[in-house]
């Protein structure tokens, strides 16, 4: 038994695969070796700047009996109702192992419960999920919560093909990006395939509307994450017309980006990056000297002073609109990797993956 698509990004098993990506490898390694130096370190003071506190309070959940268990993405709807997706494995009622995984984790203010999504006469795996609010959430372009219940999806043409990775959407429309530079958007009523010129696997997709002249901003990000690194795209969506951006100054290896309306954008990966204006030609602003010593995956904020970064080797960073702080030396958790991270008022969600066990981290401010 082994999952549709076996997780090959857990870092502390994937060292010893001689196809490992050798920037990734060097990586891991320079990781292992600063971990201990990794303490608590604020850059980018901003004085006079809004801010957040960095005081939360931690949970740690273990899910999956069998492993291969691994949690990809992570929505909270609201205070009391979050969905983490992925593939978690355990034994039936006779003690044996299950080979149908669970693919959702729902958390009700207090626990997760795991749950079965069927597809057909299959559980598959489910990789993005994204929220428009408490009654609405997409779980890849296959199930939607309509608030009640879940409903399957017929599944549209353009999408077959496709391991979709990360969605956003606003207004109606959800954005869906995945691999072999794939991106859809989706307006209500069917899916469109729009054409992004790379074949780059899209690892994450954000947008934003400036409250003030209604303008939404769109971007994607491109990139060979877990193969040998051939190049990056950051790319600009525009209804359905999609262009690429200047990415000066950004490493082949990325993963995640985050941006508010308006306000400077975060680019993860090998290294921390960021930019105020996405559309000039300036290079990307490195600021990850001294902040952490890992790999980086995923970034999410709830605003542009309350910015979460989530990584390898256990690696949580906040951004309170002044300082950042890294939680790593203090949570101890070294072994595991992070694939996503969600904020929500005062409750944050990791989730990953540890020893094939899947992983999830709340913290509550």
């Amino acid at each position: 038994m082994h999952a549709v698509f076996p997780p090959s990004h857990l870092l502390v098993s994937a060292m010893v695969k001689t196809s490992l990506c050798p920037a990734i490898l060097g990586l891991s390694l320079l990781a292992i070796l600063q971990l201990d130096s990794c303490t608590n370190s604020t850059e980018l003071q901003v004085h006079g700047a809004d801010t957040t506190s960095h005081n939360f309070t931690w949970q740690i959940q273990k899910l999956g009996e069998i492993a291969s268990s691994v949690l990809y993405d992570v929505a909270i709807l609201d205070d009391t109702l979050a969905f983490a997706v992925g593939e978690i494995y355990v034994k039936d009622s006779l003690g044996q192992p299950d080979a149908r995984a669970n693919n959702l984790c729902i958390w009700n203010g207090n626990t997760w419960t795991l749950r079965q999504l069927n597809y057909g006469a299959g559980v598959p795996v489910i990789r993005s999920v994204f929220s428009f609010g408490p009654a609405e959430a997409w779980l890849d372009p296959w199930f939607h919560w309509d608030g009640i219940a879940f409903q399957q999806l017929a599944i549209d043409p353009v999408l077959i093909g496709f391991r979709i990775q990360r969605m956003w959407g606003n207004d109606g429309v959800l954005y869906a990006g995945g691999t072999n530079g794939f991106i859809g958007r989706f307006d209500g009523s069917r899916w469109r395939a729009l054409a992004t010129g790379t074949s780059l696997p899209i690892q994450d997709i954000w947008g934003a509307t400036d409250s003030r002249t209604g303008r939404k901003q769109v971007l994607a990000l491109a990139s060979n994450y877990l193969q040998v690194p051939t190049g990056k795209k950051l790319l600009r969506i525009d209804g359905t017309n999609v262009s690429a951006l200047s990415d000066s100054g950004l490493p082949k290896i990325l993963s995640g980006l985050w941006f508010s309306a308006g306000k400077t954008c975060y680019v993860v990966g090998d290294g921390l990056f960021q930019k105020a204006n996405v559309s000039d030609a300036s290079p990307w602003s490195p600021f990850h000297d001294g902040l952490v010593h890992a790999y980086t995956v995923a970034v999410r904020g709830s605003s542009s002073n309350d910015i979460f970064i989530v990584g390898h080797f256990g690696a949580v960073l906040h951004f309170n609109g002044a300082t950042w702080h890294n939680y790593q030396s203090e949570l101890a958790l070294t072994g595991v990797v992070f694939h996503a991270v969600a904020i929500k008022g005062n409750i944050v969600i990791a989730v990953g993956e540890e020893a094939g066990r899947a992983v999830t981290l709340l913290g509550r401010r």
